[in-house]
């Protein structure tokens, strides 16, 4: 019996493996932004053309700011804060936090031992950093979801976001190694070091993990996958699934998952115009043209 969609997880994970190992011939990982360059023109391929890809900087309108890594926006909907080559990934861009879809934070190796600057612990505080900084939450709207539980109340299941716009957070890595100076994990040393394992950052967790081609993470309420989100009070845990050469591709059908569960709000443009020409707090501004 055939897989569903003709294999089409094997068929994306075969394909981003490709890409990443192209973009490896031309550029040396070990390098550092290297590794976050690559995964950007990978997913650029990959993702629906309204999604905008860039290594930057989440931004708010009261000017706080987070990240340094991979940022997956509505380009179609929202402009970037710099107005660079969206395809020259070596540029930084500020994007708007009412933009963000997802936020990817991507190493080239994860190190399981405390303190170095690549710790798993530092990624997931990295990667769950803009789910704190927060942004205004948009209602639910029956009209634009499709898997509601109740229409007339408009709730989503218990296992997805009650809200329109959730952020997605991932940590992506090639491999993981005990320390800095030690060698890459084999796959299966890597799904029993994981376990019991708290991989949250002041309570916040990363909704979707790729540790290796081979191995994924993602939440499970009881044993039951039920959204590509990590809901608190309801998700139970995450499961590791270490299959040969399918993690990217299931890492990036999460992906596609979680997008259509989300819908953005607006950018507070009257807000944005009223700061520019001083105009906030007025009640009353002058007008050339009254009647």
């Amino acid at each position: 019996m055939n897989n569903a969609y003709s294999d089409f997880l094997q068929t994306i994970g075969d394909k981003f493996n490709s890409l990443i190992g192209e973009i490896k011939t031309d550029y040396n990982f070990d390098l550092g932004d290297e590794f976050e360059i690559a995964i950007c023109k990978a997913l650029k391929i990959i993702l629906p053309i309204k999604y905008g890809v860039c290594r930057g900087t989440v931004f708010t309108i009261d000017n706080r700011f987070v990240g340094d890594d991979i940022i997956i926006f509505d380009q179609w909907r929202f402009p970037m804060l710099r107005l660079l080559d969206d395809n020259n990934y070596a540029q930084k861009q500020r994007i708007p936090i009412e933009a963000v879809v997802a936020y990817i934070e991507a190493k080239n190796t994860i190190v399981l031992e405390e303190g170095h600057g690549n710790s798993l612990n530092k990624a997931i505080e990295q990667a769950t950093a803009i789910k704190k900084l927060g942004r205004k939450e948009m209602p639910l709207n029956p009209f634009a979801i499709d898997n509601i539980d109740n229409f007339l109340g408009a709730k989503m299941p218990r296992e997805f976001p009650q809200i329109n716009n959730p952020l997605y957070t991932c940590v992506f890595t090639r491999g993981v190694r005990e320390n800095a100076n030690s060698k890459m994990l084999d796959s299966s040393i890597i799904d029993r070091s994981m376990s019991g394992k708290v991989l949250s950052s002041e309570g916040v967790c990363v909704d979707l993990f790729i540790f290796n081609k081979d191995i994924v993470a993602f939440p499970l309420v009881k044993d039951g996958f039920f959204s590509p989100f990590w809901i608190k009070d309801v998700t139970t845990h995450y499961q590791i699934f270490k299959k040969e050469n399918v993690a990217w591709g299931v890492g990036i059908s999460l992906l596609f998952l979680a997008f259509e569960s989300i819908r953005l709000g607006c950018m507070e443009w009257k807000k944005i115009i009223g700061q520019a020409l001083d105009m906030e707090g007025r009640s009353n501004v002058n007008n050339l043209n009254k009647v």
